[in-house]
């Protein structure tokens, strides 16, 4: 104070502050510089405006629909001023939300339910765990830089930013929990959206023992994690029935590799003793898929060049020279694979500069020391190649047409056409059946018409003994029209009975062309074209369509992993505009069941939950008149029960004057 201006030390000393205090001193609250709180103006005017002391606060539904719709803004918006989240109203439970992604956005105060111990507030305690509990973290460098711009919900490595990828084992636990249940462990990771996994790794149950249970998982690999800044780590292990026992969220940067002790926590997180995991953190640098031999080669050039002396050697005994034509086509090679094998990935480094001179001799002696002194650049070439995997590429195994044909799924797709058809035949003997019924029908009108009901009942028995069953219902219905319009053209109704068989034939006529427009149609939706040599009601061409099919849709891994992406496509490409029709009408199929089995359903949950409002309004009906009963057996009794009582009451009572005051008590 001695160093300030006199005229500052009489204003302080005589400053006094008017506002409310509270148990504040005076003087502290007077310098304290408060934020202002604003509504909401919006990303471009709040750009406008720049006011770094302006804070707007946001409901976890409206900050979470901006940062849907404007990620980048909401980014940005956070680099100049404050952002405050806050859960929303409808959280009657106290639950909280995901802090992570208001992290992600860069929002500085996210509050949450501190009363709910939480998934939220699990990683909201363990993320500030790690700043020496001060409540305050910096963020990333590439959150506040303005020469930057940061995609929240990017799916590939950002520039500045180096992907890591991280592999967990989980070997045992100790002492996880004070009860003998049945344990497991699940490692999810929280960040970006493209980072965050969750439900997806977990170790296999161990039974009754909770002291020390071996899990002995597999690796558990985050293989591409964007942003490893924002990234979090957590460990749950939990009973066979889902509850969790105990947990650990740990920062991505403050996990280091190698055999680890994880210190769990309870839901308040919490220390609980010596709960502890035991596992393997791998850790390395985040390599696309395509390059790891490269990333290898480079790493352990000395492992490679060792393979190329090995090489050399044992073409020492063709003494063969390496001149310019050899280093030529090397070259050539090397330059057309990436391209021929990994899509246009490149997999070896440049050439080298220099070319491989070429010696001659005719003895042993100088060959051999051709051998012992070639080139670098020729051994660089030879090893790239083998990096590339170009000599060593192990041929595509050919897909044998007789072992599809054999196969479950072409069973399957057989089986079903074959039911579908034989469907089509059985409505059709159905409907021609029902035809020849009606026919015969109306010539036994016409023998009842002119014969006469005895006479007519006479030849029906006559005909019964006389022909015979053929077991097949159609040909025993023929049988009987064929006997009746015969003894019907030897009456006098000759006339009607041919205008009648005319009629009769005209329609069967019509029947069997419609059946067989039917059956056409049918083999040209199933076949896919017309006029092929039918095999029990199919086609070759059907046979070979199902295995294209089969081809492109089960064999499709297979062959995914032995060639590149551009020789993959021109595969599908080729399928799709040879095979299409039927592709698609599989899938027409299919979405046509689906629509019928959802309509289906709809219809059995409609006729099941009228059964229910049915039986409800019956019971509830039952239930009233049970209570009216009651009611009127209760008001028919009701002088019956109240009657005993009022009498006791009567002869009980004694009127205040007949009362006397003695001993300051009545009597």
């Amino acid at each position: 104070m001695q160093n300030l201006d006199p005229d500052v030390v009489a204003a302080v000393a005589n400053y006094r502050y008017t506002g409310s205090t509270g148990n504040i001193d005076e003087l502290l609250s007077s310098v304290v510089i408060y934020t202002q709180p604003v509504p909401f103006p919006g990303f471009e005017e709040a750009k406008q405006r720049n006011l770094h002391y302006n804070m707007s606060s946001f409901n976890e539904s409206t900050g979470f629909g901006h940062f849907k719709a404007s990620p980048t803004a909401y980014v940005n918006y956070n680099k100049r001023q404050l952002s405050r989240i806050y859960p929303k109203g409808s959280r009657v439970e106290s639950s909280n939300f995901i802090p992570q992604i208001f992290w992600n956005a860069g929002s500085q105060m996210v509050s949450l339910n501190f009363q709910t111990p939480d998934l939220g507030l699990q990683l909201n305690q363990c993320k500030f765990e790690y700043n020496g509990m001060t409540g305050y973290l910096l963020k990333p460098e590439f959150m506040r830089r303005d020469d930057k711009q940061f995609d929240p919900f990017a799916e590939n490595p950002v520039d500045g930013i180096i992907a890591a990828d991280l592999a967990v084992q989980v070997i045992s636990g100790q002492f996880v929990s004070d009860r003998k249940v049945n344990t497991y462990v699940e490692v999810d990771m929280y960040g970006l959206p493209v980072d965050t996994v969750r439900k997806k790794f977990k170790t296999k149950t161990v039974y009754g023992n909770s002291i020390n249970p071996h899990y002995d998982s597999e690796s558990f690999r985050f293989r591409k994690v964007i942003f490893p800044d924002l990234a979090l780590v957590r460990f749950t292990v939990n009973d066979e029935n889902g509850k969790m026992i105990a947990q650990r969220v740990i920062p991505f940067n403050a996990i280091l590799a190698g055999y680890r002790h994880v210190v769990l926590r309870n839901e308040w997180c919490n220390p609980i003793g010596l709960a502890q995991l035991f596992c393997h953190f791998k850790m390395k640098t985040y390599v696309p898929e395509g390059l790891d031999e490269m990333v290898e080669m480079l790493s352990q050039p000395l492992k490679f060049l060792s393979i190329l002396d090995e090489r050399s050697k044992k073409m020492q005994v063709y003494e063969l020279d390496e001149d310019e034509d050899v280093s030529a086509v090397v070259d050539k090679t090397i330059e057309e694979s990436p391209s021929k094998d990994d899509g246009g990935k490149p997999q070896t480094p440049s050439k080298a500069s220099s070319k491989a001179t070429p010696k001659k001799s005719d003895s042993a002696t100088s060959s051999n020391n051709d051998g012992s002194s070639n080139d670098s650049k020729t051994q660089m070439i030879r090893q790239s190649s083998a990096v590339g995997g170009i000599l060593d590429r192990e041929p595509i195994k050919p897909v044998d047409i007789q072992e599809l044909l054999s196969s479950k799924a072409f069973a399957k797709f057989f089986k079903k056409y074959q039911k579908e058809y034989h469907l089509v035949h059985k409505k059709h003997d159905k409907e021609r059946f029902l035809a020849i019924s009606q026919n015969l029908k109306q010539v036994n009108d016409l023998s009842l018409e002119t014969f006469g009901k005895k006479a007519f009942i006479e030849k029906k028995n006559k005909e019964k003994k006389s022909r015979q069953k053929t077991g097949n219902a159609e040909a025993d219905l023929k049988g009987k029209y064929i006997a009746r319009v015969k003894s019907l053209k030897e009456s006098s109704t000759k006339d009607k009975v041919n205008s009648l068989v005319t009629k009769h034939i005209s329609e069967s006529t019509d029947n069997a062309k419609r059946h067989e427009e039917d059956l056409q149609r049918y083999k040209n939706n199933a076949l896919g074209s017309v006029g092929v040599r039918p095999i029990n009601g199919y086609c070759n061409h059907k046979i070979i369509t199902f295995v294209l099919e089969i081809y492109a849709y089960g064999v499709s891994l297979i062959i995914r992993s032995s060639l590149s992406h551009k020789i993959w496509d021109q595969i599908r490409l080729l399928i799709s505009n040879a095979f299409g029709d039927q592709i698609k009408c599989l899938e027409e199929q299919q979405k046509r069941r689906h629509r019928e089995l959802s309509q289906y359903n709809v219809k059995q949950f409609m006729e099941e939950r009228k059964k229910l409002c049915t039986r409800h309004d019956r019971e509830k009906k039952q239930l009233e008149k049970k209570q009216e009963e009651e009611m009127r057996s209760f008001e028919s009794r009701r002088e019956e029960i109240i009657a005993p009582v009022l009498k006791r009451f009567d002869e009980d009572y004694i009127p205040p004057s007949e009362l006397k005051l003695t001993n300051n008590a009545y009597t």
